[in-house]
């Protein structure tokens, strides 16, 4: 997709009481939860199933919290 370097909107998708679901941070490496596993899988497989819709980037990340 290309953008012409507009940065499109992300879409966060935030867990109950921010719990760590889909994984943690270990060494500075993002390791995914059996869940997050799933996650993965399934968003990639979306393609498969709806040939109609264009995906863009997928991330788990882990929630920072700012204190001002």
């Amino acid at each position: 997709m290309p953008n012409d370097g507009i940065m499109e909107p992300m879409q966060p998708i935030c867990t109950k009481n921010r719990g760590h679901y889909f994984g943690n941070i270990s060494n500075k490496k993002m390791n995914l939860s059996p869940a997050g596993l799933l996650a993965d899988v399934f968003w990639h497989e979306i393609k498969h199933h709806a040939k109609h819709i264009e995906l863009d980037a997928f991330q788990v990340i882990p929630i920072i919290y700012m204190v001002f």
